[in-house]
């Protein structure tokens, strides 16, 4: 049981890294809203700066891109550090 639920940090992170690299080239999970959150729950274990550059990622790969969560989430880990200005430029984003 513990396997497949890891309750120490490290263990979850790889489980999670685990999860995004196999699922990251199957085009069946690109926009699906489960895949979505298991990469939130990936960036909200980085620092700003790595969580700037997942998202960049997950951009340039189109993860998530179609689905309204993925601007929040970006949006609201430029706004807990202060970038106002783009909190806002990626809500305008989302509304589009």
């Amino acid at each position: 049981m513990k396997e497949n639920n890891p309750t120490d940090a490290t263990a979850s992170i790889r489980v999670m890294e685990r999860c995004l690299q196999k699922f990251t080239d199957c085009p069946l999970y690109l926009q699906d809203a489960r895949f979505l959150q298991i990469w939130i729950l990936y960036i909200n274990t980085q620092d700003y700066a790595n969580g700037k550059q997942t998202f960049a990622y997950m951009r340039s790969h189109k993860i998530g891109t179609n689905l309204a969560l993925f601007y929040l989430a970006e949006s609201l880990l430029h706004e807990e550090n202060g970038d106002f200005e783009t909190t806002e430029h990626l809500y305008q984003e989302g509304i589009t």
